[in-house]
């Protein structure tokens, strides 16, 4: 299953951004962020491509930004 990569400012960000995932019984892996991509924050959140319109919605509902989205294929 293909995978995308969100990226944050902030580890608090993160924490929030995998609760709302999880309480949504959303799949998300929190790993270091990968060396090709930059990022204020070490930490990252991988989830699958096809949840990312979803989850794009539930983080403006609840006000969690992040940085940016990465498709792990485009990275390699």
């Amino acid at each position: 299953m293909e995978k995308s990569i969100f990226t944050f400012h902030t580890i608090s960000q993160v924490l929030k951004f995998e609760k709302l995932l999880k309480k949504n019984k959303i799949e998300v892996q929190l790993r270091p962020v990968p060396r090709k991509i930059s990022s204020s924050c070490g930490n990252c959140a991988y989830v699958n491509s096809e949840d990312v319109e979803i989850i794009k919605n539930l983080s403006r509902e609840n006000k969690i930004e992040f940085e940016n989205i990465y498709r792990e294929e485009d990275i390699k």
